[in-house]
């Protein structure tokens, strides 16, 4: 896990899992993504 934390420290969007349904998670992450959509947060660096 902490090789990974230096990539993860480099993404515009982070988005905690959770336990439960799958379409909970998938209702999280669309969420997200369109927050960050209205926030300009999904444009390529």
């Amino acid at each position: 896990m902490a090789e990974r934390y230096p990539v993860y420290a480099e993404a515009a969007i982070t988005i905690d899992s959770i336990e439960g349904p799958p379409e909970e998670m998938v209702g999280k992450i669309l969420a997200r993504l369109g927050e960050a959509a209205s926030a300009g947060l999904t444009q390529p660096a």
